[in-house]
């Protein structure tokens, strides 16, 4: 399957000068490896173009209760650029998707909503939709806030940049999404781990461990300083009961549907930080951030139930089995998903239908098996 990016341009005298800067930030456009790129590259673009107050790209995040607005990126005129991550996003800390009503119109019209800004500078925002009314599941917006408000010429090169942005999202989407239920691919999961483990390690790492030779007491420390920060990720491993015999009873176009099914349970079920992949047949993984293994366990609890009490078309009802692990610095996806499935294994083989964790299960004696990392033993 290929995928082409066309790009046509219309040539008014008035933009001549600005060819060559536009053809550049096209250019940068067409050439990202990730998301977080292709963001920055847009800004960029922006800011450079219509030069601006500040440039900023909002997605809009749920906590499994309300909807709110998490920035992306805020890029103002002086330099400054702010890059979030949704994974480490504090729900308590983010506004409600209803304080906003421009953007909130923005989203629901798909269309360009300008505002006067009221206040001692002034100046005008303008809120366009960062794709098309078609991608459901993608919902953000890019918000402009300029000292007058934007000319024709100017919501042309917007319109054109944001055009290259979504075809470019496309073709991420091709590469990091489940074709069956647009959930996260095992590919995109790789790379999502070893930024969150790089991250993590290296805000937590300085000159007051360097003479710690053993490793081991290296991750303790990595691992305390973590819980400190609030900055503790979890895996959680799904797996449907029974799940051969749906296939096997009605047919794998019933088991497809199944599958559809329980991807949207997920997603409601989880956050709109929470980062939810299908690992290949009945099987799911999520990446999450909890305080305590015993917050992990009732989040996935929630979903576990919703599973309980759904009604599936045909097949009637199911139920799923979860093992949770937390992700420790040093850790690999292996390691991780290892203890994950180890947890998830107990469940399954002892009365399915529960979340079982592995921290707990080691605790009590129930896990014999080593994990081991690198060429550490953990237990």
């Amino acid at each position: 399957m290929s995928i082409r990016t066309v790009i046509i341009l219309k040539i008014s005298p008035n933009s001549k000068a600005l060819m060559p800067s536009l053809i550049d930030h096209l250019a940068a456009l067409t050439n990202p490896r990730d998301r977080q790129s292709l963001d920055l590259a847009l800004t960029t673009a922006l800011m450079d173009l219509i030069q601006p107050k500040s440039v900023a790209l909002y997605s809009v995040v749920n906590d499994a209760i309300n909807l709110h607005w998490f920035p992306l990126i805020v890029m103002m005129s002086g330099g400054v650029t702010r890059v979030g991550d949704p994974l480490r996003a504090d729900f308590r800390l983010l506004p409600p998707l209803q304080a906003f009503e421009h953007r909130q119109k923005c989203l629901e019209s798909r269309l360009l909503v300008e505002r006067e800004v009221a206040c001692d500078e002034g100046g005008w925002t303008s809120c366009l939709p960062l794709f098309a009314p078609t991608w459901a599941d993608e919902i953000g917006i890019v918000e402009i806030y300029s000292k007058h408000r934007l000319s024709e010429s100017s919501q042309d090169i917007v319109a054109r940049l944001l055009y290259v942005y979504r075809n470019m999202s496309s073709i991420f989407a091709v590469s990091e999404q489940d074709a069956l239920t647009g959930l996260l691919n095992r590919k995109s999961f790789d790379d999502t781990f070893y930024k969150l483990l790089a991250d993590s390690t290296s805000v937590s790492v300085d000159e007051s461990m360097s003479g710690e030779s053993d490793e081991k007491d290296v991750r303790s420390v990595l691992q305390l300083r973590r819980k400190e920060a609030g900055e503790r990720f979890w895996l959680a491993m799904v797996d449907i009961d029974h799940f051969k015999r749906v296939n096997d009873g009605f047919g794998h176009q019933i088991g497809d549907e199944v599958l559809i099914l329980v991807a949207r349970s997920l997603k409601k079920s989880f956050r709109g930080s929470d980062r939810i992949y299908r690992f290949g047949g009945e099987e799911f993984v999520i990446i999450l951030r909890a305080p305590d293994d015993e917050t992990v366990v009732q989040i996935a609890e929630r979903f576990r139930k919703q599973m309980e009490a759904s009604k599936f078309p045909q097949v009637g009802s199911l139920t799923a089995s979860m093992g949770v692990a937390e992700v420790l610095p040093g850790d690999s996806p292996s390691t991780v998903c290892e203890k994950a499935d180890q947890a998830l294994y107990y469940a399954k083989n002892n009365g399915r239908n529960q979340v079982c964790s592995h921290a707990d299960l080691f605790n009590l004696g129930l896990l014999q098996k080593e994990v081991k990392v690198s060429d550490i033993d953990l237990f």
